[in-house]
């Protein structure tokens, strides 16, 4: 048979457990969110080199670069130079 104090008792136990897990919740909610916030940023400054890079390609190539070069040292297959130089030259 149990008192009333470990009735009491007991409801504050479940009743703090119940705080620990919403804590618990909250902050990896927070985290989650700060993630995503940090992949936006990364997606952002990737976007921001690919347009840099791809200007760095038209440039090399006006400057007479062979496109074979250009992909060399640009890590990219020459059909790819060849596509970012007539997407620049359309745009």
């Amino acid at each position: 048979m149990t008192t009333a104090a470990e009735k009491r008792n007991e409801k504050r136990r479940a009743a703090a457990a119940a705080r620990r897990r919403e804590k618990a919740q909250t902050v990896a909610l927070a985290k989650v969110k700060w993630e995503r916030g940090e992949r936006s940023e990364a997606r952002a400054r990737a976007a921001e080199a690919t347009q840099k890079l791809h200007q760095a390609i038209v440039e090399a190539l006006a400057a007479g670069a062979s496109r074979k070069d250009v992909a060399a040292v640009a890590g990219i297959s020459v059909q790819r130079v060849a596509q970012i130089f007539e997407e620049r030259s359309v745009a």
